[in-house]
C-alpha cells in the first residue's frame, strides 16, 4: 500500500501531505492550538528545560504522527481522518498551551470549548454538502434500511449501500459459474472492500481478485512498464482500460486477464463502450439517487458497473441468468435490499 500510494520518492507527497493537514486543522480548529503549543514546548525544550517530561512525551507523538502524514500524502476521505488518533492529545497540547498564556481556567475553557464547538459545526456544514453518510434521523429515507447482514456502517453510508446489489450480481454469477466449472472467476476493480470482503466469504477458491490500485495486492505491479501508472491518494494511478491493454500484450504476466469487471463509470471512463473492443459486455448496471430529495444528506449518485466477458456472459443466459438494471429512485423506500 505505501508503494502504490506513495511510489519510490515520498518526497513527491510532501506538498499534498501539507495541503491535507492544513485543510484538517482548518475543519478541526483545536489543531490550530495545538499546533502552538507544541512549537511553544519544543521552544522550551529546544533551551534545555528540563520541567516538561509529560509534555515532551505528547510533543514527541504529536510530531511523529503529523511527519508521518505529511510524508504519506494524507488521505481521500474527508474531515482529516488520519488525525483522529490525535484529537486527545491536541487536545491536552491546546489546553496546556492556553493555561500557560490565559491565567484563568475558566476563560482557558470557555475557549477550548468554544473551539471543539466551532469543529462540530464545520463537521456539521462539511456532512451536509460533501459526506455520503446517512445520519441516523434520516436511516428511514435510503434503501435496505430492514436489518440484513449488513453492519450498522454499511447500512448507514451511502458508498457502502451503492454496493449492494453488486454483491448480489456477483453472488448470482459466481453461484451459477461453479455448478459448471471448477476453474475460479478472475475479477477486477479499482473498489475492493465490501464488495470483495462478501464475495471472497462466500465464494473463497471460486473468485480471485485483481486489485486494479495494487493496495491490498502487488503482483500486478510487477508487470507494470516503467512508469506506466502514477502514485495517488487511491494508490496506482491507472485504470482498467490500461491495465487490460497492458495484461494483453504481456502474457508472461502472472496476472489473468479478468473474467469480471466491476467499477464506478464515473462519467469519464465510459467502461461499456470502452472495453466491448476487448470482448466485454455490460452485465449490471445502476441509475438514479439511494436517498429521498428531501435528505438533509448529500444525494450520491450510483454510476455501478458490471462487464463479464462475452463468454461468460453466454454461459449465463443459455442457463436463465439474465442481465440486470437497477433503477435507485424506482425502487421503495425503507424496503430490504432482499438478499
Amino acid at each position: 500500500p505505501v508503494y502504490a500510494k506513495a511510489g519510490d520518492n515520498n518526497l513527491d507527497k510532501i506538498g499534498q501531505g501539507f495541503s491535507y493537514l492544513s485543510i484538517s486543522f482548518l475543519a478541526n480548529p483545536v489543531f490550530l492550538v495545538a499546533l502552538a503549543g507544541a512549537l511553544r514546548l519544543a521552544f522550551r525544550l529546544f533551551k534545555n528545560d528540563d520541567s516538561f517530561r509529560i509534555q515532551e512525551t505528547l510533543l514527541l507523538f504529536f510530531i511523529t504522527y503529523l511527519f508521518f502524514i505529511l510524508f504519506s500524502g494524507g488521505d481521500w476521505m474527508l474531515l482529516g481522518r488520519f488525525i483522529a488518533p490525535l484529537t486527545p492529545v491536541a487536545c491536552l497540547l491546546g489546553f496546556d498551551f492556553l493555561q500557560s498564556v490565559i491565567k484563568r481556567s475558566i476563560v482557558t475553557n470557555g475557549i477550548l470549548l468554544l473551539l471543539l464547538t466551532s469543529g462540530v459545526i464545520i463537521h456539521v456544514i462539511v456532512i451536509k454538502n460533501a459526506s455520503s453518510g446517512i445520519p441516523l434521523w434520516e436511516a428511514h429515507k435510503s434503501i435496505a434500511t430492514q436489518k440484513n447482514h449488513l453492519s450498522i456502517f454499511e447500512r448507514r453510508n451511502q458508498e457502502h449501500l451503492r454496493d449492494v446489489f453488486v454483491i448480489k450480481t456477483l453472488d448470482d454469477i459466481i453461484s451459477l459459474h461453479k455448478t459448471h466449472s471448477n476453474a475460479p472467476l478472475n475479477i477486477a476493480s479499482g473498489q475492493g472492500g465490501m464488495v470483495f470482503f462478501y464475495t471472497a466469504v462466500k465464494h473463497q477458491k471460486h473468485v480471485r481478485f485483481i486489485d486494479i490500485h495494487s493496495l491490498t495486492d502487488t503482483t500486478l505491479i510487477d508487470c507494470l512498464p516503467e512508469n506506466a501508472a502514477g502514485h495517488g491518494l487511491h494508490g496506482l494511478d491507472i485504470n482498467i482500460n490500461q491495465i487490460i491493454n497492458i495484461l494483453e500484450k504481456n502474457p508472461q504476466c502472472p496476472v489473468a486477464l479478468p473474467d469480471i469487471i466491476y467499477d464506478l463509470d464515473n462519467f469519464t471512463q465510459h467502461l461499456p463502450e470502452t472495453l466491448k473492443k476487448h470482448g466485454y459486455t455490460l452485465w449490471h448496471n445502476e441509475k438514479g439517487l439511494m436517498l429521498d430529495k428531501k435528505s438533509f444528506s448529500r444525494k450520491l449518485y450510483t454510476p455501478n458497473v458490471v462487464l463479464v466477458k462475452k463468454e461468460l456472459a453466454k454461459e449465463l443466459i443459455r442457463n436463465k441468468l439474465q442481465p440486470t438494471t437497477i433503477r435507485w429512485n424506482d425502487l421503495p423506500y425503507q424496503k430490504a435490499s432482499g438478499f
